[in-house]
């Protein structure tokens, strides 16, 4: 029995990435984003509480929102917008066809994207490092790091590959490649 609930959880989220990489291969990915997100955590219960502005082509032209019970994203926007933007995702197995429902899954992946790259930046705060693909912060912020002469800079450096060996020290990359490797390990 076990075997057949792992084997159900693996083919699972093979789809659900393999649906993923779909819409964000997708021109509607492109054109579209979300604005004006605001995110209730004490109301978002088994689906994230959210309400957003939908923004296509760098027009707002609906909204979106989740009262956080466990219910579909709510769209609200022009028809034959939502039926253009579905059209240039394909339909796959786990992918259902219908255009809301393509809509409803790219306004939920972008809020996915919004919440990750939300975290990552209050990570960018602190010196911070990634090992084994856990995030470990330190109380410093990284204004007070850039305020330390280079010396001291590197003996903080060090401290930290002595208690996490083989860590990135994320302060010392380039600010697109640290916040990649964030958003890679807080997913």
């Amino acid at each position: 029995m076990v075997n057949d609930f792992e084997k159900f959880s693996k083919d699972f989220d093979t789809q659900w990435q393999e649906m993923e990489a779909t819409i964000k291969a997708s021109e509607a990915w492109q054109r579209v984003s979300l604005k004006k997100v605001y995110i209730s955590k004490m109301m978002s219960e088994e689906t994230t509480c959210f309400s957003a502005s939908i923004v296509v082509d760098g027009k707002i032209v609906g909204e979106a929102q989740n009262r956080g019970e466990g219910g579909n994203t709510q769209v609200f926007m022009p028809e034959e917008l939502i039926n253009e933007l579905a059209e240039t995702i394909p339909t796959s197995e786990f992918m259902l066809a219908t255009p809301w429902l393509k809509m409803e899954t790219l306004v939920d992946q972008k809020l996915g994207e919004h919440e990750v790259t939300k975290e990552a930046k209050k990570v960018m705060q602190h010196v911070s490092v990634i090992h084994d693909g856990k995030i470990f912060e330190t109380k410093m912020k990284l204004k007070e790091l850039w305020k330390m002469p280079l010396s001291k800079q590197k003996e903080v450096h060090d401290i930290l590959q002595q208690r996490h060996p083989g860590c990135t020290f994320l302060p010392f990359l380039k600010m697109q490649e640290a916040l990649e490797l964030i958003v890679k390990a807080l997913r």
